[in-house]
């Protein structure tokens, strides 16, 4: 009986493989972070607080790349390029001066390559998937006073993971919803005093796509 399954799944699988068809297409997305502003106080080393560092968020941003349908029956895989430029926010506040109320604000600027993968299936015009996202940074723009204040070690490569809620307007033209989940922090590579500067925030995005395939 077990025999019998197996051979059944098997002539399941590649009557599925045989139906494969690939598209390649473009797409353009636009993102929107779903963190929210969060402080930290810095000290010396010594139990005295020298500055407030504070991450307010990261700006919209769109994408544009190209994109590679693979239909393997009703279910799919898709493989993306695409470029992104992404800003997040900070202030500071430096507690040593007379007036500790002045707020210095400073960007970080990464320019992305991004490439998502991801395996779904179709129910009829909607399509749920899900998959990694392996993000690497081709250029890191910064504020001066972030560079004076912190030792920071840039990353090349970051990954996320994605939910897809995809509509499949017809055999071209697909819109999709998708939810980024970072695998890492809104400071990752930053050091204070020789500490990690530890945010809770992840840089998460929702990302609305418009995807049109050949």
């Amino acid at each position: 009986m077990k025999k019998i399954s197996i051979i059944i799944m098997a002539v399941f699988c590649l009557i599925e493989i045989g139906k494969t068809q690939n598209q390649i297409g473009v797409k353009i997305g636009y993102s929107t972070g779903l963190d929210k502003p969060s402080m930290l106080s810095l000290d010396n080393g010594n139990d005295q607080y020298v500055y407030n560092f504070t991450y307010t968020g990261q700006s919209n941003v769109m994408s544009a790349g190209i994109a590679i349908r693979k239909k393997l029956g009703t279910f799919f895989l898709t493989q993306e390029t695409m470029f992104r430029k992404t800003t997040r926010n900070y202030e500071l506040v430096d507690l040593s001066i007379v007036d500790p109320s002045i707020v210095v604000s400073a960007q970080q600027t990464d320019y992305n390559i991004l490439m998502p993968v991801a395996m779904g299936v179709n129910l009829g015009k909607i399509s749920l998937a899900a998959g990694p996202i392996f993000n690497y940074s081709v250029k890191t723009e910064r504020s001066a006073d972030l560079d004076n204040i912190f030792r920071i070690n840039d990353k090349k490569l970051t990954k996320a993971f994605q939910f897809i809620l995809g509509y499949n307007v017809n055999d071209h033209i697909t819109f999709d919803l998708k939810y980024e989940h970072a695998l890492g922090g809104v400071t990752d590579g930053y050091y204070f005093n020789e500490e990690k500067v530890k945010f809770k925030n992840r840089p998460d995005m929702i990302t609305f796509g418009l995807s049109y395939f050949l």
